[in-house]
């Protein structure tokens, strides 16, 4: 289980520690895109693209949306989904939309650049006991499985795998099979992804094969999303990201998950003071129960602290308006991505390390096809540690006060997809960086 390295760094008094190096690695090139042709998908009733989001919880359990797509010429199925444990059995239903959008460059009046999206479907599955594992199926698909997060207020560890800026490449689908693994052997629950999924950057089939690559990792935990960069430009405008993901509600909420509240915020909606994202937030931040909840974290996708050469101060607004906002509530951690590459402060304000501020993560390493941001200015004080390589990382609550953080590093050099040439045995990940955050000082 990836918390009892926690538990063991922490009984030894460590606090944080880089694990692994820099020595003879290779740093990854540019990768294309995964030829389209690997990733179809043309069979009519098969589930496809399958992804996990709670909905809510009622009666101490959880509501899920078991979301899928299916390739039905004319007419949609029935939307149904089940789950089921040793001493129960759980059926959903929901319903099917689809949707078009023109891809970029093209003209309304010519068809051929008009795409219509395959039958996407939200199933319902309501009454989910937490922390337990259940098995699941979305119309006749494979068996897959999830674990369930615990409820807002016990004292279970909560368990997550952190990634963003992912795309599909080889790199990408390095990361994510391995998420899903880190995922799996963990028993985690969860998926905490700020923002950039699919590059599909207006050409909207490349949300299809998105979806069917990421399902190796977006079947097996449901995911707190915050949108990124890459799901607004090229005339997305949002659309595929919510109608397929998020969901169409409000693109900044709170949401509950055992001793943590996560608050996802929107990089590119006004951040200003007299924006409705800052107004929402100055409410909202004062009626969370740290009692309750004692973690708060914030999600966004342009990192507000980042000593590399690329995206240089594109939160900065964001930054002066809801920093302050952030220090007074006592955020613990900020997760952020849109640099590809990974960093992580120290608590730190206004540039300045600073006791009990948030520690901010930048998690945009996840291999899409832009090369990695291997150019960093000078460490300043605040930067603890900084890779320019893809990964991914873990995150784990282990009480009120405690948490563990690791980050790992995906292997050396180039994987190739399934049905090119596959290593015979993939490569070890290596636990690059490693931290533990006792936050009990800062507890009042």
């Amino acid at each position: 289980m990836l918390s009892l390295l926690a538990v063991a760094l922490a009984a030894v008094g460590t606090s944080e520690a880089r694990i692994g190096g820099n020595d003879n690695w290779v740093r990854p090139a540019p990768g294309q895109d995964i030829d389209m042709r690997l990733l179809q998908d043309d069979a009519n009733d098969a589930a496809q693209q399958i992804n996990l989001r709670i909905v809510g919880n009622s009666d101490g359990k959880w509501n899920y949306y078991v979301q899928f797509a299916t390739n039905n010429t004319f007419a949609a199925p029935a939307t149904t989904c089940s789950a089921w444990t040793d001493d129960e059995t759980i059926t959903g239903t929901g319903s099917s939309t689809t949707y078009a959008n023109l891809n970029t460059g093209g003209s309304y009046h010519n068809p051929s650049d008009i795409y219509q999206s395959p039958y996407l479907h939200k199933c319902k599955l309501e009454g989910l006991r937490p922390s337990t594992k259940y098995f699941y199926q979305a119309l006749t698909s494979e068996t897959l499985s999830f674990t369930t997060p615990p409820l807002a207020g016990t004292s279970e560890v909560f368990s997550a795998v952190v990634l963003a800026d992912v795309g599909q490449t080889n790199y990408s689908n390095m990361t994510m099979t391995r998420a899903a693994e880190a995922l799996e052997t963990s028993g985690a629950s969860s998926i905490i992804w700020p923002g950039d999924l699919s590059y599909a950057d207006g050409y909207q089939p490349r949300w299809d094969t998105f979806g069917r690559l990421a399902q190796v990792l977006t079947g097996k935990g449901e995911i707190m999303w915050a949108g990124g960069n890459h799901e607004l430009s090229s005339q997305e405008a949002w659309m595929a990201y919510q109608q397929r993901y998020a969901g169409t509600g409000p693109m900044w909420f709170t949401t509950q998950r055992g001793p943590m509240t996560l608050v996802s915020l929107c990089s590119y909606c006004n951040t200003g003071t007299d924006s409705p994202q800052y107004r929402w937030l100055e409410e909202t931040l004062p009626t969370i129960d740290r009692a309750l909840t004692p973690w708060l974290v914030v999600i966004f996708h342009a990192p507000m602290y980042c000593s590399d050469v690329s995206h240089q101060q594109e939160a900065e607004e964001m930054r002066v308006s809801m920093e302050p906002l952030f220090v007074e509530y006592g955020v613990d951690v900020v997760f952020s991505g849109h640099v590809h590459a990974y960093e992580r402060t120290a608590p730190v304000n206004n540039y300045t390390v600073t006791e009990c501020a948030p520690v901010h993560i930048t998690i945009g390493d996840g291999g899409n096809r832009e090369e990695t941001a291997n150019e960093f200015y000078q460490q300043p004080e605040w930067s603890l540690e900084r890779d320019a390589s893809f990964g991914f990382g873990t995150f784990d609550i282990l009480d009120a006060n405690l948490a563990n953080w690791t980050w790992l590093r995906n292997p050396a050099g180039y994987f190739e997809f399934p049905g090119q040439t596959p290593f015979p045995v993939m490569p070890d990940y290596t636990i690059v960086d490693n931290a533990i955050w006792n936050r009990t000082a800062c507890r009042t």
